[in-house]
């Protein structure tokens, strides 16, 4: 097969456009594992005020999960948050979370318009939150 009959044809190009997006690593980025198991990257730690452990809180009507920064491990219904890894990335155990709740999130789940509110309670909403790696959304 020989191309070079094609050369001079004349093509009508168009541009992919890229999308200017901050990368994972440059915003926050919050995930969850079904044992429970919330992990932020290093940016949304920071954002939270790189508590030494949080409480966790829930909002049924609106499926929402809050991670409140707390000032102590030993305050009453702490979770202390862990490194997890090398890449500056933290961990927080969360399994009490979802049997005292009852959340069922199937697998793990992405949190791309978590925000922390006025209060400083970082806020994952699980109605809009997606699988990890694709596949039907649960």
């Amino acid at each position: 097969m020989s191309y070079t009959q094609d050369v001079n044809v004349r093509r009508r190009w168009e541009v992919c456009e890229r999308e200017n997006v901050e990368s994972r690593w440059t915003s926050m980025y919050v995930s969850m594992n079904s044992l429970g198991d919330i992990v932020l990257n290093r940016v949304a730690y920071e954002q939270l005020g790189e508590p030494p452990a949080v409480e966790l809180l829930y909002d049924r009507e609106r499926e929402t999960i809050g991670v409140k920064p707390l000032s102590s491990e030993t305050a009453d219904n702490a979770f202390p948050v862990r490194p997890r890894g090398n890449r500056g990335g933290y961990r927080i155990r969360g399994n009490r979370l979802l049997r005292d709740f009852g959340i069922d999130i199937g697998r793990t789940r992405i949190f791309p318009g978590c925000q922390i509110d006025r209060y400083g309670v970082l806020c994952l909403d699980i109605r809009y939150s997606k699988p990890l790696g694709g596949g039907p959304n649960y």
